[in-house]
């Protein structure tokens, strides 16, 4: 008989037409592989494992009495955290450095929902504040319900940091002047 399992980059991916008593599945499956060792292992997500992977990088950061990871790239401003009730999402936000006037509003929405349209992440968007200074801001969400390996961790705080400054920087191209002459 032939056997019709094969793996692939860490996934066991069973032939859904093998019938044979080696595959007791009728419809198929993919089943995970997971290890037990190294940066592979899925561990809970914690405000110390986002603290460990930039401090490993040897990059400055704050924490609050929450422990939010707050950064800063270039002027933008970033903080990482898990939120829910057992850190179950870790989210990625991000604000750009320059504040703008509230006439910049309409503008700044625009440009935000060209990039949502046009790209899968970060989610950008516009907050105004009560005295009308218009903010631009960014924002990733990775569902860590489950846990994440280092890697997957690493991964994606890099992905929600470099994607939200590609967009800072699409935005310092279009207004040079940041400062926004009033």
């Amino acid at each position: 008989m032939v056997n019709h399992n094969k793996t692939l980059e860490g996934l066991h991916m069973t032939d859904q037409n093998d019938q044979s008593e080696n595959n007791p599945s009728i419809s198929g499956r993919v089943e995970r592989i997971i290890p037990t060792s190294g940066e592979d292992v899925v561990q809970p997500l914690s405000a110390d494992r986002i603290a460990a992977y930039l401090k490993a990088k040897e990059l400055m950061f704050n924490r609050d009495d929450d422990g939010d990871v707050f950064i800063s790239f270039d002027g933008n401003g970033f903080c990482a955290a898990g939120h829910r009730r057992e850190a179950e999402i870790l989210v990625v936000r991000g604000a750009w450095q320059v504040t703008a006037p509230i006439e910049m509003r309409d503008r700044l929405v625009d440009l935000c929902n060209d990039w949502n349209r046009d790209k899968l992440w970060p989610k950008t968007y516009v907050t105004v504040d009560d005295a009308g200074a218009v903010r631009v801001r960014t924002e990733l969400n990775i569902d860590m319900e489950y846990g994440a390996s280092d890697l997957q961790l690493k991964q994606s705080l890099d992905c929600g940091i470099a994607t939200s400054m590609s967009f800072f920087e699409s935005l310092d191209k279009k207004f040079p002047d940041t400062r926004f002459a009033q």
